[in-house]
């Protein structure tokens, strides 16, 4: 079997514990997939350009252009996450698919580094 065989099946597996609401028919949907792996894509590079332009050395404040993407990258991925988690019948269900838990954690993260981080920085100073 080919990669996009395993990928398939695997993608039938998690949605399989989907229910059939309409939070889900978005999550099961080619267009849901594609959007994210373009936003994915596009995070990718925005990554290298913040790494190569951002000469705010952490300071979360930074400029108005690199706070507005990340928090815009945050949203999506956020959103992301709570359609996929509102689209398991059993919500514990999500606990069993290694990428929805591999993706909080990534959200987890970048929810601290855009969110949290931020404002705990800002009642210090």
């Amino acid at each position: 079997s080919t990669f996009w065989d395993v990928a398939k099946a695997a993608k039938r597996e998690t949605t399989d514990k989907y229910h059939d609401g309409a939070v889900a028919a978005v999550a099961k949907s080619w267009q849901f997939d594609g959007v994210t792996l373009l936003v994915i894509f596009i995070n990718s590079c925005w990554i290298g350009i913040d790494a190569d332009y951002n000469d705010t050395d952490g300071d979360t404040s930074g400029t108005l252009l690199w706070v507005v993407v990340e928090n815009l990258f945050c949203t999506f991925f956020t959103a992301e996450l709570i359609i996929r988690f509102l689209s398991f019948n059993l919500k514990r269900d999500c606990l069993t698919d290694a990428w929805f838990v591999f993706d909080f954690v990534l959200v987890v993260f970048m929810i601290t580094e855009t969110w949290v981080l931020p404002l705990v920085q800002t009642e210090n100073d």
